[in-house]
């Protein structure tokens, strides 16, 4: 499994120091440090500026080829008519083999990321909303 990422929102305007720091050229500015070292920031592409692209664009580079959603933004991903991907959704903990060894594994090629969207929930009454029983 990939380490765990973490997110920060800075007011620049109140901390010029940083804005300085990082050579941040407008707002907002999104900088993500892959490997946790400043000197390697990455700019995000210019498509990525809705809270959903940033996200995809995040979880490919770090090497998660699903995220975790709640039950009410799966279904506005499957309500979502812009969304012209198969979305494949995983219900159940994240701790089972099923979903480590199994659902990310087939998760991981970059073909199917590119045709599919993959998701996973943890809310087992969600699971049991759709008919579905989630893995332990």
């Amino acid at each position: 499994m990939s380490p765990p990422s973490f997110f920060a929102k800075v007011d620049a305007t109140a901390n010029p120091q940083l804005f300085e720091r990082y050579e941040m050229l407008g707002y907002p500015t999104l900088l993500f440090f892959k490997t946790g070292d400043p000197d390697e920031k990455m700019d995000y592409p210019d498509y990525a500026r809705t809270k959903d692209k940033i996200i995809q664009w995040v979880m490919k580079e770090i090497d998660i080829p699903s995220r975790a959603v709640s039950c009410e933004e799966l279904q506005k991903i499957r309500d979502d008519s812009e969304n012209n991907k198969f979305v494949l959704a995983y219900f159940g903990s994240k701790k089972n083999p099923m979903f480590t060894d199994t659902f990310l594994k087939f998760a991981e090629d970059e073909k199917r990321q590119e045709q599919m969207l993959f998701v996973h929930v943890e809310d087992e009454n969600c699971a049991a909303s759709k008919g579905i029983e989630a893995t332990p």
